[in-house]
């Protein structure tokens, strides 16, 4: 390899080694031998090197050491990051997308409008990091800030969960469906934020800054919030059990709105809904409950098609044979109610918490409206346990959805796509998936289980 050409770097005043791609591939090689443990490896070190617009995708780079490197707009998609070292590295605009970097250094990193969607970020400790240099026989810092910088990331479907991001900054940054579970975010900046469907259970957010921040449908089971700010969130849909707001900043907090004592308006609505589909929408009202809490509510064999249910609290509802066909119950808290022989055809459950929830003989598959298949729509919806013996998923959307431990016995499923979908564990007896999409789902048998009693 040719010595690498210098380059100065105006921004921090440091010359930085620029690597050419082919010197970089020898590298990347002889690094992948290094992580096999064969004699011809050489562990990469790429402190203070120019990597920008270079390709490093699908490289075995564990352990790599990038300490002040700069990566803009670098492809990393599919890496094996684990363990490496980005000490304050700059990786704005990179794309990382599936890429692996369980227990990275990114402290102090500048991940600014990274694309990062579906990575493992398990473990990854995000805190302060300040690069420093010796000049004149002094160490200097060369950075503007210690945090790290995740602003603008797209960080969907990543799993964060245990990472340490306190005091980083994560503005406006899409964390839609990631999952943080027991990760550390004091005093974070997640303001503005879209942390929808988010897996937030036992998080620790003290201090964090969540404003304007859109939380719908996200799992906040056992989140710590004590003096976080929460001014002009988006709670709708959010599972707030075991959660302690009294410290926190809930000025106008959009979370769920009581209808007790409303019966009677309720009723009014039903009827005019009714005459809404009576009349092909000619009179009456659509019947929107969008973050209305139902709790309990009997709402069984009633005409509630195309309505709009989204983030509304449903838990131990029943709704039994009712027409639900084309609804909208996205992001909606369906927990332990009861949902036998109810028509569902086209409904969308995007989101969902159907925890526990008895679905037998739910009707789910296609419905036809002006010469279009409308297919069920329950993409990641939150299924676990839930009871379907006997349901029709004919073409469903099923994709990300979560089925650990539920009773899917002889279920109609032929033609729903089932990817990345959780079937751990599940009763899957009588269920023929041989016509599904099965990407990436887990729990599946190795056996046929067609025909089983």
């Amino acid at each position: 390899m040719q010595k690498s050409p210098s380059l100065l770097d105006e921004r921090l005043g440091v010359y930085r080694n620029k690597i050419a791609q082919n010197d970089l591939d020898v590298m990347l090689k002889q690094h992948q031998a290094f992580v096999e443990q064969r004699v011809t490896g050489v562990r990469a070190h790429f402190k203070l090197c120019e990597l920008s617009n270079l390709d490093l995708s699908g490289s075995v780079l564990a352990s790599a050491d990038f300490t002040g490197a700069k990566l803009h707009n670098t492809l990393m998609r599919g890496a094996d990051l684990r363990m490496t070292n980005f000490y304050a590295a700059d990786l704005a605009e990179a794309d990382l997308m599936h890429a692996d970097l369980t227990a990275a250094d990114m402290r102090g990193a500048i991940l600014r409008g990274a694309v990062m969607i579906s990575c493992n970020l398990t473990s990854a400790d995000f805190r302060n990091g300040t690069l420093a240099l010796a000049r004149n026989g002094e160490l200097v810092s060369v950075q503007a800030t210690s945090e790290a910088d995740l602003s603008k990331a797209v960080i969907m479907r990543a799993t964060l969960s245990k990472a340490r991001l306190s005091d980083s900054f994560v503005m406006q940054t899409d964390l839609r469906d990631a999952d943080l579970r027991g990760s550390i975010l004091v005093k974070a900046n997640l303001s503005d934020s879209n942390l929808t469907g988010c897996d937030l259970t036992s998080c620790d957010l003290t201090e964090a800054n969540l404003e304007g921040a859109n939380l719908e449908g996200a799992i906040m089971t056992g989140a710590i919030l004590r003096h976080a700010n929460l001014k002009g969130a988006n709670l709708i849909g959010a599972i707030l059990d075991g959660v302690d707001l009294t410290l926190a900043n809930v000025e106008d907090v959009k979370t769920v709105e009581q209808l007790a004592g409303m019966e009677e308006d309720l009723a009014t609505m039903l009827t005019a809904h009714a005459k809404w589909i009576e009349t092909n929408g000619g009179a009456g009202k659509q019947l929107d409950l969008s973050g209305k809490d139902l709790t309990g509510m009997d709402l069984s064999r009633m005409t509630l098609s195309a309505g709009i249910f989204r983030g509304a609290v449903l838990r131990n509802a029943n709704l039994s044979r009712s027409a639900l066909l084309m609804a909208d119950l996205s992001s909606a808290d369906l927990r332990g109610a009861n949902l036998r022989n109810a028509n569902m055809r086209g409904t969308r459950m995007i989101r969902t918490m159907l925890v526990g929830a008895d679905m037998t003989g739910v009707l789910a598959s296609p419905i036809n409206i002006q010469g279009h298949d409308w297919q069920t729509n329950m993409e990641r919806a939150r299924l676990g346990k839930a009871v379907l013996v006997g349901a029709d998923l004919t073409g469903a959307n099923l994709t990300g959805a979560d089925l650990r431990q539920a009773q899917i016995r002889n279920v109609s499923i032929k033609g729903a796509d089932l990817t990345d979908a959780n079937l751990t564990n599940a009763d899957l007896r009588g269920v023929d998936f041989s016509k599904c999409k099965l990407a990436n789902t887990k729990g599946l048998p190795d056996v046929d289980l067609e025909g089983d009693d």
